[in-house]
C-alpha cells in the first residue's frame, strides 16, 4: 500500500488525519493505550480500522490517485504573479470594504511578485478548488482589483485568461445523450421557438441543474414554467443521476474518473448530480491545463492563476499568437470528447 499520509491526502479522511494527531501528541510523551479508557480504545480503533481498510480498497483499485497527482503538479508549479505596485498601493487607499482590503493585503508584493497560491483540491465534497486561509486568494478578489496585476516581461508580455465556454453545461449534454452542440444556448433558443435572451436562458440552465428556483426574474411564471421544463428535458438530468448512482461502491460515489464523493448519505437529487457534474468539470479542466502547461515554453510563458474552470497565463507577445492557435484547437477529452475554448485578456 502506498504512503498511508500521502492517501489521506487524497481521499480527505478526516478521522485518520485527526488520528494521526492524537496519537502523535500522545505517543510523545507516554503511552497511549495507559491513557485512555478501553472502551473508547476498542470504538476508535474499529473506527480507524473501517478507514484504513477504506484507504486500501481505494488504493487497490487505483482510483484516482495519478490523476489526483497530475492534477496536483499543475497546481503546485504554478509561477508567482507580478504585482503593479502603484496600482496595489492605489486599491489598498480606495478601497472600504475591509474583506475586500484583507484579501488585497495577502498579495502584498516581496521584490514585485505575491506570494504563491497555495491550492486545496480536497475541502469541498466536488473537488472545487479553493485556497489555503493564509494564502493569497484569487478565486474571491473582485475583477476590478485585477489591475494590481502586470506581466513580468513589462510592456513586451501580457496576461492572458484561458478558459473553458460552458464546461458544465457540455459535460452534462454529452453524458445525457452524447450530442453536444456548438452553442448549447442558441440550441435551446431554437426549441422554444421563442425570442429569449441568453442570459436568461443561462439562468434557467442554472435553476435546472442546481435546483434553484425556477422561477425567472422579469419573466411570467407561466413562461418561466415552460422554459424551466424545456431545458431539463433537454439536459435528461434523470440519466445523470443514474449515472451518479452506478458510480458507488459500498463506501462511496465517484465522479467520472473516479475520484470518491463521500456523499453516500445525500438524498437531494440536486446535490447528488450537482457534485458528479462539478467534480468531473474539475478534472476535465485540471487535465487540459496540465496539458497546455507541459506544452508551453517555460521561459516566455508562466501559468499563474487557476481560476475554477480557467487558467491565467502571463506571456511574452512573441508567444500570444502561438497560444492562440494551441487554445484555438480545443480540447478533446478521452472519456468525453472535444471542448471549445476560450481565450482572452485578464485584465
Amino acid at each position: 500500500m502506498r504512503n498511508l499520509n500521502e492517501l489521506i491526502k487524497i481521499y480527505n479522511i478526516d478521522l485518520l488525519k485527526n488520528y494521526d494527531k492524537y496519537t502523535k501528541m500522545f505517543k510523545s510523551s507516554i503511552n497511549i493505550e495507559n491513557v485512555l479508557p478501553d472502551y473508547y480504545l476498542d470504538e476508535y480503533r474499529e473506527k480507524v480500522e473501517e478507514s484504513v481498510n477504506l484507504l486500501k480498497e481505494l488504493d487497490n483499485n487505483k482510483m484516482y490517485y495519478n490523476l489526483f497527482n497530475n492534477n496536483k503538479d499543475l497546481l503546485d508549479n504554478l509561477s508567482k504573479a507580478k504585482i503593479n505596485v502603484i496600482a496595489y498601493k492605489a486599491f489598498l487607499d480606495i478601497e472600504n470594504n475591509e474583506t475586500i482590503i484583507s484579501t488585497l493585503k495577502k498579495f502584498k508584493p516581496t521584490k514585485g511578485f505575491s506570494d504563491n497560491i497555495e491550492y486545496n483540491m480536497t475541502k469541498t465534497k466536488s473537488g472545487r478548488l479553493t485556497v489555503c486561509s493564509n494564502s493569497p486568494n484569487i478565486l474571491i478578489l473582485p475583477s476590478r482589483c485585477r489591475k494590481i496585476f502586470e506581466s513580468r516581461f513589462r510592456e513586451e508580455g501580457e496576461l492572458i485568461n484561458v478558459d473553458f465556454i460552458s464546461l458544465e453545461p457540455r459535460i452534462i449534454k454529452k453524458l445525457s445523450d452524447g450530442r453536444c452542440p456548438d452553442d448549447i444556448y442558441d440550441d435551446i433558443k431554437d426549441i422554444l421557438e421563442d425570442n429569449i435572451d441568453r442570459s436568461v436562458i443561462k439562468k434557467a440552465i442554472i435553476s435546472a441543474l442546481y435546483g434553484k428556483n425556477n422561477k425567472l426574474e422579469n419573466i411570467s411564471e407561466e413562461k418561466s414554467q415552460k422554459i424551466y421544463e424545456v431545458v431539463l428535458n433537454y439536459f435528461n438530468l434523470s440519466n445523470i443521476l443514474k449515472l451518479a448512482n452506478e458510480n458507488k461502491c459500498e463506501k462511496f460515489r465517484t465522479n467520472l474518473f473516479g475520484r470518491p464523493l463521500f456523499n453516500l448519505e445525500e438524498e437531494k437529487e440536486n446535490i447528488v448530480i450537482n457534485n458528479f457534474i462539478q467534480s468531473t468539470a474539475v478534472d476535465v479542466s485540471l487535465m487540459y491545463f496540465k496539458k497546455l502547461f507541459n506544452s508551453l515554453d517555460e521561459d516566455l510563458i508562466k501559468p499563474i492563476f487557476v481560476i475554477h474552470d480557467s487558467i491565467v497565463l502571463d506571456v511574452h507577445k512573441s508567444k500570444i499568437k502561438e497560444l492562440e492557435e494551441v487554445v484555438q484547437k480545443g480540447y478533446n477529452c478521452d472519456k468525453l470528447g472535444y471542448f471549445p475554448l476560450n481565450i482572452t485578456k485578464f485584465n
